[in-house]
């Protein structure tokens, strides 16, 4: 039997958690075994999808898709058009949009549906409602669902979804990836600088469902008893001048918070801070805070479904009770204070991402799943 055509699908909200994801994973596939290519859709007037050329620098196959705006009904069509002439056999979507176009495609192209959530959004917003509404939709009418997380595969059981069509396949984080960076540093060939013990660092999307705000509050609890604390915010997103507002006006926090925007070089500046932190509310198995404890660094968060695979209390970071601000404050505290603390927690935190979380353990676990959806193609 011929082997499989996998052609992800993927909405770009930037170079993010998804993004490095799909890159990661199509990265360490056997080829033997899957042929795959990356589309990304691109808005008129948006810039190229960064995902397409990081991709393509690995030497994957990419794919821009033209959007005349948000909703392009022709979008349809030119999907299926695409994965009729690569042969594809799975479509393989990454968020609603991707989801929905996928779904609408199968209609014209006959061909195996599966996707990969990576979070669900809380919607305020009738418009927003309505979309997401359509985008679960789609993902009921997926031929497979496959969550990365526990919480999101409950996410996924509750929407009604046929558990024999749901595969859990856990997030994962390319080391390869990792090790390169960390051997430029090592090698002189990025600007050696040692490790600031008064330094926080977070990267990610700045939007509510990640609940920075509370983090900030968290920080300057911190920095009233640590003023030379530092925190760096790595990333940008629809709330960023709201929490710039509120960092300014902190009374000890302000003055001591950077927002960096999105940084190719986050790897490197993470290597510079003492420790990673996380506040959200819901999470799946957050890629960000794999890639920190791959580089060695302990992780401080909520105690929540998803980080708690992740951050082992007193072994690979240490946690509070969700909301608990005072608590998250000392946490930071305690390993700002105790280097030795900080060390041995960081050398078991990349430990626990190698032995359980890297891409190439998710790519053998999909390309098991590509190919008998591929057996199932019509």
């Amino acid at each position: 039997m011929p082997r499989p055509v996998v052609l992800h699908l993927i909405s770009p909200t930037g170079y993010y958690g998804a993004e490095r994801w799909v890159v990661a994973q199509a990265r360490h596939l056997d080829p033997d075994r899957v042929e795959v290519h990356i589309a990304a859709t691109r808005e008129a007037g948006d810039p190229r999808p960064e995902i397409l050329d990081r991709a393509a620098e690995l030497g994957l196959p990419v794919h821009e898709l033209p959007l005349r705006g948000r909703f392009d009904p022709g979008a349809v069509g030119r999907v299926a058009e695409l994965a009729r002439r690569l042969g594809a056999t799975v479509l393989h979507g990454h968020g609603y949009k991707s989801d929905l176009l996928a779904v609408l495609a199968r209609r014209r192209h006959p061909c195996r549906v599966l996707s990969t959530p990576h979070g669900f959004e809380k919607a305020d917003k009738l418009k927003l409602r309505l979309y997401l509404a359509v985008g679960r939709w789609a993902l009921r009418r997926c031929d497979a669902v496959a969550p990365l997380s526990d919480e999101l595969h409950e996410r996924v059981l509750q929407m009604g979804i046929d558990a024999s069509r749901i595969h859990l396949i856990e997030n994962g984080v390319d080391l390869e990836e990792i090790d390169q960076a960390l051997a430029r540093q090592e090698s002189g060939r990025e600007e050696a600088v040692g490790v600031d013990g008064n330094c926080l660092a977070y990267v990610g999307r700045l939007v509510p469902l990640k609940n920075l705000d509370g983090m900030l509050r968290a920080f300057d609890r911190l920095c009233a008893r640590r003023p030379h604390a530092r925190l760096l915010i790595i990333g940008e997103g629809p709330q960023r001048n709201e929490l710039e507002t509120l960092a300014a006006s902190l009374p000890a926090a302000s003055g001591r918070v950077e927002f960096l925007g999105y940084r190719e070089d986050r790897l490197a500046l993470l290597r510079r801070c003492a420790l990673f932190t996380l506040s959200s509310r819901l999470e799946g198995i957050p890629r960000s805070m794999m890639e920190a404890m791959a580089l060695g660094l302990p992780a401080v968060a909520y105690r929540i479904p998803g980080v708690d695979r992740l951050v082992l209390e007193e072994e690979t970071g240490l946690t509070a009770p969700l909301d608990h601000e005072e608590q998250l404050a000392a946490a930071y505290e305690r390993l700002l204070d105790d280097p030795s603390l900080r060390e041995r927690l960081g050398r078991r935190a990349r430990a626990h991402i190698e032995e359980n979380f890297s891409a190439r353990r998710v790519a053998r676990q999909y390309e098991d799943l590509y190919e008998k959806l591929h057996r199932d193609t019509p």
